[in-house]
């Protein structure tokens, strides 16, 4: 049986910076920051099989952009369990910055959007107990959340 993602590789200017933020905001608390030469890359475990694979660069970022011109990988999702979390977690995400906490509601799950300090989009996701995929709504709005 598929076990989900293992693991989604991004790219930081500050691997501290942004260990921080995930272990401040999320309450990471499995890390692990790696030297190869001259590559500072790092493991930031965000679920229990799932991490992010950030790599340090020296090389400028490019600057954010608008949803669907980002790249391949336009933004990635980290789940809760329920939404006594999923509400806590946004307080924190609207405390530090990251979001403005506006939620979307797709009828399957709640999202919120959120940058990290790289300017990573992302998102905060509760899916409702016992829902089904096919409880989906449709959204046309919203998607300057994410």
């Amino acid at each position: 049986m598929n076990a989900g993602f293992n693991h989604v590789a991004i790219v930081t200017d500050d691997l501290g910076r942004l260990e921080r933020f995930y272990r401040d905001v999320f309450d990471v608390t499995d890390s692990h920051v790696m030297s190869d030469g001259d590559l500072r890359h790092g493991f930031i475990r965000v679920g229990e099989r799932s991490v992010l694979h950030a790599f340090q660069s020296t090389r400028p970022l490019p600057p954010p952009g608008p949803m669907f011109e980002r790249g391949c990988i336009d933004h990635f999702a980290l789940g809760v369990d329920d939404e006594a979390e999923f509400e806590r977690l946004r307080s924190r995400l609207v405390a530090a910055g990251a979001s403005s906490g506006t939620v979307t509601d797709f009828g399957v799950l709640l999202s919120i959007g959120l940058k990290d300090p790289d300017g990573t989009a992302c998102e905060l996701c509760w899916f409702r107990d016992d829902a089904l995929l096919a409880d989906s709504v449709a959204i046309t709005t919203g998607q300057e959340n994410k």
